[in-house]
């Protein structure tokens, strides 16, 4: 179960049928489970190293313990893409790549982060210059080391860790 999005959210926003399409790639129920998690997980865990980088605490939260919509929504792109690995279809590789942009966006400085009522997310904010240092302390690293990093990952922490 994942922080900004479940099971349950990625089996309406998919859809049952293509869900289970998915699902019978891989055997037995409890792979099933353990793939859809590790996932939303994969996905929960790149958006969330976007997320430290700008400074924010994680998780990200609204003052109505909500998470932005653009988070969920970027949260089941990128778990179902992580669900179909190398059978994706244009469509599912597209919404990725639309979601990686999104968060790149965020990363530059093109696109703020906003909560759904338009007012900033509630929770912590770490100064974006004291990251670095931060991590080094090993106050953010612990959580960086079970992240993993993709070819399109290119934040600080990753690099610095050498993946």
């Amino acid at each position: 179960m994942g922080v900004y999005i479940r099971e349950e959210d990625l089996e309406i926003y998919i859809g049952a049928k293509e869900l289970e399409e998915i699902s019978d790639i891989i055997e037995g129920e409890q792979a099933k489970d353990d793939k859809i998690n590790q996932s939303i997980t994969l996905a929960e865990n790149r958006i969330n190293s976007y997320i430290a980088y700008l400074g924010y605490g994680i998780p990200l939260k609204c003052a109505d313990n909500s998470t932005p919509k653009i988070i969920v929504e970027m949260a089941l792109d990128l778990a179902r893409y992580y669900m179909y690995q190398k059978r994706a279809s244009t469509e599912v590789l597209y919404r990725y790549e639309q979601a990686i942009q999104t968060l790149n966006d965020m990363k530059t400085g093109k696109l703020g982060l906003f909560c759904d009522n338009g007012q900033p997310p509630i929770t912590p904010t770490l100064p974006n210059q004291n990251i670095g240092a931060l991590a080094q302390n090993n106050k953010l690293s612990s959580y960086f080391d079970d992240s993993p990093c993709y070819s399109s990952c290119n934040s600080f922490f990753f690099r610095r860790k050498g993946y």
